[in-house]
């Protein structure tokens, strides 16, 4: 087996993959890999988003994205712009409508605690508290 020490010189699936995972971290959920799109669901870490949201990244977008890591020899502090930087993530994705292109379902909370849930066969309401009473969950 032969190891190499330092950084890779140009960029692999493995290169790709873990900076992939580096940026989406804990904003996004891998979803799926649609040819060259990286599809994803949007993570909601506070409670302001009331819906589920859809976003992918192209594989030439974070090709682009991955360029400053082979362009000079500060490699470490490219690593951190990249994978780190401010707005590194919202400069490389694209806002889908996950329901159209690819039948994923659009889950929303209510009013009420009511979660919505429609797929392209057939839409459905769950109360929420109700259910939770069911497994003696009290609020």
């Amino acid at each position: 087996m032969n190891y190499k020490i330092g950084f890779p010189t140009k960029t692999s699936p493995a290169l790709s993959s873990f900076i992939l995972n580096q940026i989406t971290g804990y904003e996004g959920n891998f979803l799926f890999r649609d040819g060259d799109e990286y599809v994803y669901a949007k993570v909601n870490p506070h409670s302001e988003l009331k819906s589920v949201e859809y976003f992918s990244i192209t594989s030439h977008q974070l090709e682009k994205h991955m360029k400053p890591l082979f362009a000079n020899n500060k490699t470490k502090d490219a690593f951190r712009t990249v994978a780190f930087g401010e707005q590194s993530l919202n400069q490389i994705t694209n806002h889908i409508d996950g329901y159209k292109k690819y039948s994923l379902p659009k889950i929303e909370l209510q009013k009420e605690n009511m979660l919505s849930i429609e797929t392209a066969k057939t839409k459905k309401s769950f109360n929420l508290p109700e259910i939770l009473e069911e497994y003696h969950v009290s609020r």
